[in-house]
């Protein structure tokens, strides 16, 4: 299978049978893919967002963070 094909742009990615593993921005990965080519896109946020969580990580509240808007879901 030819994965490039999924994308309108080029990303470095890896590939395990019928499994693929993108290197990059993950919404930008996301906004570059082409309608109806993936089943489940699985992102672990957050990461490599510019939080300093210090000592405390248990104290951030996701909730807030996404009715405040810093996740915006999108449609492909």
């Amino acid at each position: 299978m030819n994965y490039s094909s999924f994308f309108n742009k080029k990303f470095e990615y890896s590939k395990n049978n019928n499994h693929i593993v993108v290197l990059g921005d993950s919404i930008e990965i996301m906004k570059n893919m082409n309608k109806s080519t993936v089943d489940l896109i699985f992102a672990d946020e957050p990461y490599n967002i510019g939080k300093d969580f210090g000592n405390n990580k248990d104290t951030w509240n996701i909730l807030n963070e996404i009715k405040n808007g810093l996740y915006k879901p999108f449609e492909f």
